[in-house]
């Protein structure tokens, strides 16, 4: 059954169906008048009524429970049964839920959820205006007949408490939320403060300190004040001037197999009953294997127990199904966007074709591409960009800077700049580490580009010779290695002198050992007549591999045989040996 706002599934009467449905469209009328702004969550709402308690109690997740307000992965849920007389008040109450959650504040405690929500659940209409603050005569009764709860256990009460979930004591722990807040947010020695107070438990303070703070006065007066407002007969209440719609369109469309199959099996999930969930979905998994509907919600039931990979199996499987579940598409994007960028880059291009086109997805996006090594991709996801937040700076430009760096473009180097400015903290050494390689490859592009001209200029002024390609070591100028070559950000952020210092690459063929006392000289051939002395100042600090296998090797000084090697160094010059830096590692190749 189908309302604007509402859907509903339910074992229920058609009637009753229809009469909690419209309930729950005029309570939205009602918040968006009062909001003065659309109430519609941002997940679809479902709403589940069962046919009565003796159903219920299959899905209760604890015993005290009379209705409950579940959000969900890819959607929430309100699940009840009809209550009689109390219907409205049911409804209203798990609305106020969802409404508070989706405000951002779902980290309230319980007192403040279910107090907002009984005082809000006395809602009624008289003539053109809605009463809110009316008396519950069940708390009543509690008040007259129940011992009090100190104030202090109730507000560090959560939803593991036996205050909260254990039937005994839920009636008192509700009947004296809704007092509370009542008296906070509606008696006129407290609320001046209520706003306050929700400020400072926003703000991660406890309730009693927050409560405290807020008032000026000390816990114990609260308890006393709050003593004598529940032996009282009358409470304050508020009017509205609205007058609630009872215009309500709805529709009736039966739910299909798998929708049936997904609500029972949330259902048990919420109520802990994990293994039966499992169960269910296996059963029609079997059944209909290319429903992807049914992957999610398995996949959704393995998240919720921590089994991430299988999280990310199911999802993977749904996508391949062609599943649309923005929420599925996005988790996916991030479970797999380590080991599987192209799976990554497949959802979030599938999220963003729906219409869904926020920064977030592009920089995600972005992200996908630079790990598959597409830059012009990875540029152009986020090319577009023109305004963004501080909180957002540091990815959009760490982004752009490195796909910036893989085209070889010039400004990478800035670009990585204005990221360090906006750097969080644990992003800080990245960054830092990052824009040292690339003012190290600046000045390595420059060297080279002087280098060359000066080759160059010597070639044209040297006399014709005869010698071949013969290598003539005591005459070698110092050769760079080929930039043709150049280490990428992850390699040049791994390779590091002693001191930390940046290492440098080179690749050619190892022609000659040199040896001079304690030091020793590798001459490496780069070109044709282009050669490389790198001098060894301490063998035991050089790392070194062959074909792979780390070891220290073992040379005879003079001729090598010209096996190929990648050599990393410092490339400070060495006069001494007429070397061109410091050789810190030595990689033979297959």
């Amino acid at each position: 059954m189908q309302s604007s706002n509402f859907e509903l599934v339910s074992t229920a009467s058609e009637g009753k169906a229809r009469d909690t449905l419209r309930e729950f469209e005029r309570v939205s009328n009602f918040f968006e008048q009062a909001l003065q702004r659309p109430v519609k969550p941002d997940v679809p709402l479902r709403i589940v009524l069962l046919r009565d308690e003796k159903e219920f109690q299959q899905y209760r997740p604890g015993e005290g429970t009379a209705a409950y307000y579940a959000p969900g992965p890819d959607r929430d849920y309100i699940v009840m049964f009809p209550a009689g007389d109390q219907n409205t008040r049911v409804a209203i109450h798990e609305f106020v839920h969802l409404l508070v959650k989706h405000s951002g504040a779902k980290d309230w405690p319980v007192w403040l959820n279910e107090g907002v929500a009984e005082l809000y659940s006395t809602m009624r209409p008289i003539g053109n205006k809605v009463q809110v603050g009316g008396l519950i005569e069940g708390h009543m009764i509690a008040f007259r007949t129940e011992k009090p709860i100190p104030l202090r256990e109730m507000l560090a009460a959560d939803h593991n408490s036996p205050l909260y979930n254990k039937k005994r004591h839920a009636g008192m722990f509700y009947a004296q939320s809704w007092a509370l807040t009542h008296m906070l947010q509606l008696q006129p020695d407290y609320r001046a403060s209520f706003t306050k107070i929700v400020e400072l438990i926003t703000e991660k303070q406890d309730s009693a300190t927050a409560i405290e703070a807020a008032l000026a006065r000390p816990l114990v007066r609260v308890q006393k004040d709050l003593d004598a407002y529940m032996r009282g007969d009358s409470f304050m209440g508020v009017n509205f001037d609205i007058k609630m719609s009872n215009k309500v369109d709805v529709a009736l469309d039966p739910p299909t197999p798998t929708d049936i199959t997904v609500t029972k099996a949330a259902m048990l999930a919420i109520g802990h009953q994990l293994d039966d969930a499992a169960k269910l979905l296996d059963t029609e998994i079997a059944k209909t294997p290319k429903d992807p509907a049914l992957h999610v919600a398995k996949g959704f039931l393995h998240y919720r127990t921590a089994k991430f990979d299988l999280a990310r199996e199911s999802f993977k499987e749904a996508y391949v199904l062609g599943t649309d579940n923005t929420r599925v598409l996005q988790d996916l994007a991030k479970m797999s966007m380590r080991d599987d960028p192209e799976t990554a880059t497949g959802a979030l291009q599938r999220v963003i074709q729906g219409g869904n086109n926020t920064l977030d997805l592009k920089l995600m996006l972005a992200d996908a591409y630079l790990r598959q090594k597409k830059y012009g991709a990875a540029h152009a996801a986020v090319a577009a960009v023109t305004k963004v937040t501080k909180e957002d700076a540091y990815r959009l430009f760490r982004i752009r800077a490195q796909a910036e760096d893989g085209l070889n473009q010039p400004g990478a180097l800035e670009t990585a700049k204005r990221a360090q400015q906006y750097a969080p903290d644990d992003n800080r050494d990245f960054i830092d580490r990052y824009v040292k390689y690339l003012e190290q490859k600046k000045e390595f592009a420059a060297r080279r580009e002087a280098y060359e001209q000066q080759r160059q200029q010597r070639q044209q002024a040297a006399p014709p010779t005869d010698d071949g390609d013969r290598p003539v070591l005591a005459r070698a100028t110092p050769a760079r290695p080929s930039f043709d070559q150049q280490p990428t950000a992850e390699e040049a952020m791994r390779h590091r002198s002693p001191e930390g210092k940046q290492l440098l690459k080179a690749e050619g063929k190892f022609t000659e050992l040199v040896c001079r006392g304690d030091q020793a000289v590798v001459v490496m051939r780069l070109g044709v007549q282009s050669y490389m002395r790198l001098v060894i100042l301490d063998p035991n600090k050089l790392i070194s591999s062959d074909a792979g296998e780390s070891k220290a090797l073992d040379f005879t000084c003079g001729p090598q045989k010209g096996r190929n090697v990648v050599a990393w160094f410092d490339d400070a010059p060495h006069k001494a040996t007429n070397s061109a830096g410091v050789l810190w590692e030595l990689h033979l190749q297959p």
